[in-house]
């Protein structure tokens, strides 16, 4: 299989060494802007889908390449993805520093309906970065239209922290986060790891992410390991842990040494400031594991 770059950040253009999709893109209109959006759908009637969110900086072609999960859905034809694009490559995550006039929430809920409309039954919304912090926001304002979100290379922020500190809908939850992430720094900062100067808002470290999520959840057990993946020389250790029982699934992949990168076996260490990039797994199959997919 051809390598793949994965240089999506919260601020970076993101260059793909690959083929983009070949599907044309459509519009939506939303509070009278024209959106972005490609699908990729089953040859059947009734199917769940995936909405996927690039990261701040991203596309649609980039996201959809790295993410790999046009190739996972071609090999099964068992489920959906609909790519979404944010207006100047980022989303409105809740931050003021980025999009506060846009209503992206608007947007994915627009096309929820729309896919809901044509078939599709259980709905995931998938994001790396920016879009990992929109799949939280959504798990906010839409979770009585959303079956569960996939998270990579994001916490929460303290925007969501405060504003859907009250919201008990449990949904499944997938994170995927490297302990060494150079954009969602341990100082409680969200920076531009291009440029760590450039502050774009805070966030909550990631096992207090987690802990939210096992509350909201209804989860009665503890947080346990499950897995170890550490087959490769590639500067990373993936540490699967899960917890049970819950009324809705959790799962955190701790990348330990991992950067701001999404986990893909063919993917290059190009950028040093983003961090290492994992190739002990691949991000977008153990999403669409994690929501039973496959």
């Amino acid at each position: 299989m051809i390598k793949k770059i994965i240089t999506a950040t919260m601020a970076l253009v993101v260059l793909s060494l690959t083929g983009c999709s070949d599907k044309a893109e459509s519009t939506v209109d939303v509070d009278g802007i024209e959106r972005n959006y490609t699908e990729r759908l089953p040859n059947k009637k009734e199917y769940d889908l995936i909405i996927g969110l690039h990261g701040g900086g991203g596309s649609i072609r980039s996201f959809e390449d790295y993410s790999q999960l046009s190739e996972l859905q071609e090999n099964s034809d068992t489920y959906g993805v609909v790519y979404l694009e944010g207006i100047d490559r980022h989303w409105n995550d809740g931050r003021i520093e980025l999009n506060s006039s846009v209503d992206d929430v608007a947007f994915i809920e627009k096309i929820i309906r729309k896919y809901r409309a044509d078939g599709a039954q259980k709905v995931y919304v998938v994001g790396m970065s920016n879009g990992g912090l929109m799949a939280q926001r959504a798990a906010c304002d839409l979770n009585n239209l959303i079956d569960g979100i996939g998270v990579v290379g994001a916490t929460q922020s303290t925007y969501i922290q405060t504003h859907c500190a009250s919201d008990v809908t449990p949904l499944d939850a997938i994170f995927i986060f490297g302990t060494e992430d150079s954009a969602f720094i341990k100082s409680g900062e969200i920076v531009n790891p291009l440029d760590p100067s450039e502050i774009r808002g805070h966030h909550i470290q990631i096992i207090p992410t987690i802990e939210y999520w096992t509350t909201r959840n209804q989860c009665l057990g503890l947080l346990a390991e499950k897995a170890t993946f550490d087959d490769l020389d590639d500067s990373t250790i993936v540490h699967q842990y899960d917890i049970a029982p819950c009324s809705a699934k959790v799962r955190y992949f701790e990348v330990d040494g991992g950067g701001h990168r999404w986990p893909n076996p063919d993917a290059y260490n190009l950028l040093p400031k983003l961090g290492y990039v994992s190739h002990e797994i691949s991000a977008g199959e153990q999403i669409i594991n994690f929501f039973g997919l496959q």
